[in-house]
């Protein structure tokens, strides 16, 4: 072989191992996809580790494994719910485990989020004495010709505890929300709500394969334990040997969620006619003014956000009528 060729030969693998190279620093440079906690804590724009240790010890505290935990990480991902404002927690199974239970509001922003959402009404049914005795609730999608109807009846979901009985009107429109929007648009696995667990059993859910998050506590790592106790009478509620959790009824789980029995300091307000201070609350004529005044939509729905927590029931359905009243206004007329 002459000096020329040999010269050729050596200039080829200097380019080849210049190209390999470039390949390696490529590979090297380009950013490895987020884990599921990774990408709740950038949506929430915290550290993945101190969100991981916060959820632990608060909204999926439940968890008995870090799989059920992530299951729970990822329910939020899927439908874009905060578990720091209790959208979406950990509720135990009857028999073990846990199920991701989306909230009363987790269902209203699910709602409200979709771009095809037009609007939600309710129809009360009463008997001659005036007693509740069902509602349907309707909802309006712009691409969609008739609205999705899902009827609900009292008989059916009233359950022998403080909030059916107090505020039969409030939690049956609860029920009826949540199916009414797990109807409208498609939520039909990976998630229960407080529509679901008929007769007091969580049905199970779908299953979920875990991804690896290479910043995760160990499984058997346990988060520190905070007595919970009785609103009522004040006493320590009794924990589970096993698994280090209270003995929480489910139905007074969907009371909670439904804003029933909350300090507005801890949650925010809730549709419970408990908001901010009741000496400043406004009349029902005020809130209706107050929503007439808005100039655009966006203004409309965050005065319709001010002033929902100050009524229940009928009012509270009076005043969503007239923000669904003034939206159609501002769009024009158009339904």
């Amino acid at each position: 072989m002459n000096a020329r060729s040999q010269a050729v030969q050596r200039a080829d693998a200097q380019i080849e191992e210049s190209r390999l190279r470039a390949v390696a620093a490529r590979e090297t440079q380009r950013p490895k996809p987020m884990s599921a906690l990774e990408s709740l804590a950038a949506r929430l724009a915290l550290d993945p580790q101190k969100l991981q240790d916060t959820l632990a010890k608060t909204a999926f505290a439940s968890c008995t494994s870090y799989e059920e935990f992530m299951v729970c990480v990822m329910v939020a991902n899927e439908y874009e719910l905060n578990p720091l404002t209790k959208e979406i927690y950990a509720f135990p199974k009857r028999g073990g485990g846990v199920v991701p239970m989306v909230a009363y509001d987790g269902w209203i922003k699910i709602m409200n989020r979709h771009p095809q959402f037009d609007g939600i009404e309710y129809e009360h049914i009463e008997d001659e004495t005036g007693e509740i005795k069902a509602v349907e609730g309707i909802i309006y999608r712009k691409d969609r010709t008739r609205p999705t109807k899902k009827m609900v009846y009292l008989d059916e979901f009233k359950m022998n505890t403080d909030p059916w009985k107090q505020k039969p009107r409030h939690m049956l429109d609860v029920r009826c929300t949540c199916q009414a929007v797990r109807l409208a648009f498609g939520i039909t696995a990976g998630i229960e709500g407080v529509d679901d667990a008929d007769g007091g059993e969580v049905r199970q859910t779908s299953t979920l394969v875990m991804p690896t998050f290479t910043g995760a506590i160990e499984q058997n790592a346990s988060a520190q334990i905070i007595d919970q106790h009785n609103p009522q009478t004040g006493e320590v509620l009794p924990r589970d040997p096993r698994t280090g959790m209270t003995e929480v009824d489910e139905e007074t789980a969907r009371a909670l969620d439904a804003g029933e029995g909350r300090e507005d300091h801890q949650y925010g307000d809730q549709h419970d006619g408990t908001a901010n201070n009741a000496a400043d609350a406004p009349t029902l004529d005020q809130a209706l003014e107050y929503l007439q005044a808005a100039p655009t939509i966006i203004d409309l729905n965050k005065r319709f956000d001010e002033v929902k927590g100050y009524f229940i029931d009928d009012a509270y359905a009076a005043l969503s009528d007239e923000r669904d009243g003034c939206a159609k206004r501002l769009r024009g007329g158009k339904a």
